[in-house]
């Protein structure tokens, strides 16, 4: 949650078309051997989808971050294994005979890919309630965490899939835009131990965005749009909610947290925000906001709430 001015669609697409760097014509591989299956092929319009392939470069630029995340789970205790990486190999696997022993998706084309214990579900189904109920069943496969839902449906009538090889992401091997992954899935909102709310963040654009969808028991809602803006070297979040309030923040990743430094824009009044989302391990996350109603002069406590990963 976040509250948000948006900046203009222009600026969004700007950050999200920068051209891939030189590295892109490199020769990729999969080179973390990240297990990526096959499943179904029953669309014909459904292109084909890459695997995580990537250039030697891209490889360094990940390893530390992957030796970070990796052992995090072990350190909080939630894996027995001391890497979560060591799972996938194993998960894929079962994944796959999930599906196939479901019975219900013949008809789609899928791909899975594994990523220390998470699933991404790639390819076509046929209706957006097909793409729900795939995305359930593979959450409750056992040491499943979190599935991040890449599939498109194409329902009676819909255009064709079909589509040219399209050129690697560059999101998808960018090291600095992965650095928010650790928002991603199902929370619950905590405010002093009680719950408040749910939120949703899941990846679009090729993964170049991170897109949260914040829901109150109240009935005030919100949705924010967060990506790595290369050209600026910082993250960008943008937020509008339904009372009409909006707020722009721009950060940096450092030290296990995302901090980031904007405005809120309250009934036409100017609100200096500092925003900073501590990644906790043991699927906690804690959202704390300040802000400052005399120009940066003086700061006070705004909120400061705990997301709490679904099981």
């Amino acid at each position: 949650m976040t509250h948000a001015l948006s900046p203009s669609a222009g600026l969004i697409l700007a950050a999200l078309l920068v051209p891939a760097s030189a590295s892109a014509s490199e020769d990729r591989a999969n080179r973390f051997n990240d297990p990526f299956l096959q499943v179904t092929g029953a669309i014909a319009d459904c292109p084909p989808q890459r695997g995580p392939m990537i250039t030697e470069a891209e490889m360094r630029a990940q390893s530390h971050v992957r030796a970070e995340r990796g052992t995090s789970c072990f350190i909080a205790g939630r894996c027995r294994l001391p890497n979560a990486y060591l799972y996938d190999q194993e998960i894929i696997p079962r994944v796959k005979k999930a599906i196939l022993a479901d019975g219900r998706f013949a008809k789609t084309s899928l791909w899975v890919q594994g990523e220390r214990r998470w699933v991404w579900l790639k390819g076509c189904v046929n209706t957006r309630a097909e793409s729900e109920t795939l995305e359930k069943l593979v959450r409750n496969v056992d040491d499943v965490e979190a599935v991040i839902n890449e599939l498109a449906a194409l329902g009676a009538g819909a255009p064709s899939a079909r589509t040219p090889p399209r050129a690697p992401a560059p999101c998808e091997s960018r090291a600095e835009s992965h650095q928010f992954d650790f928002w991603l899935g199902e929370w619950t909102v905590m405010d002093q131990d009680q719950p408040i709310a749910v939120s949703r963040i899941v990846k679009a654009a090729s993964g170049c965005i991170l897109f949260e969808n914040y829901e109150q028991a109240d009935g005030f809602s919100g949705k924010s749009i967060n990506f790595f803006d290369p050209l600026l070297g910082r993250w960008r979040q943008t937020w509008a909610d339904s009372t009409g309030n909006a707020s722009e923040f721009v950060g940096t990743y450092r030290d296990k947290a995302m901090r980031f430094e904007g405005e809120t824009h309250i009934a036409g009044r100017k609100v200096l925000r500092r925003m900073t989302l501590f990644d906790l391990g043991n699927g906690v996350v804690r959202q704390l906001s300040e802000r400052s109603l005399d120009e940066g002069h003086t700061w006070g406590p705004h909120y400061d709430f705990r997301y709490v990963r679904k099981q």
